[in-house]
């Protein structure tokens, strides 16, 4: 049986990721926002011998944008992959699926993979510093 471990698996779309997968079946381990604030070596253990991780992590962006608030948003994202990608088992995982955001890019004209503008507001600004961390 493969071993799929998931942050956000209890979400709108998580949850039916879960239940598809499980369906197929994988063996799911969630992976949980006191995971993640855990040691390294604990997640390290909980993540030990998945062949795919999702990351689906995030708290809703449909809330009031308060300063506290945003700090909590940019944290669930930037905060939340960099420590999946420093404890992931790198011997057995094959696949690491992160959901980013299109919020990256600017509102002005067509964007491709080829010409693009990074969005200059706050979404912008989480999904740049966000993006990166999957490539540490």
């Amino acid at each position: 049986m493969m071993k799929l471990a998931i942050t956000g698996g209890t979400g709108f779309i998580g949850s039916q990721v879960v239940q598809y997968m499980q369906s197929l079946g994988y063996e799911v381990v969630l992976i949980s926002k006191a995971d993640i604030n855990s040691e390294t070596n604990m997640l390290k253990q909980k993540l030990k011998g998945a062949t795919l991780v999702i990351n689906l992590a995030g708290a809703p962006i449909l809330k009031d944008w308060t300063e506290p608030y945003k700090k909590y948003l940019y944290h669930s994202r930037v905060h939340t992959t960099t420590n999946l990608v420093y404890a992931i088992d790198r011997d057995s995982t094959k696949l690491f699926i992160s959901a980013s955001a299109v919020g990256i890019y600017s509102g002005n004209g067509i964007q491709t993979e080829d010409n693009f503008t990074y969005a200059d507001d706050f979404l912008g600004k989480i999904c740049r510093d966000w993006e990166p961390k999957l490539y540490i």
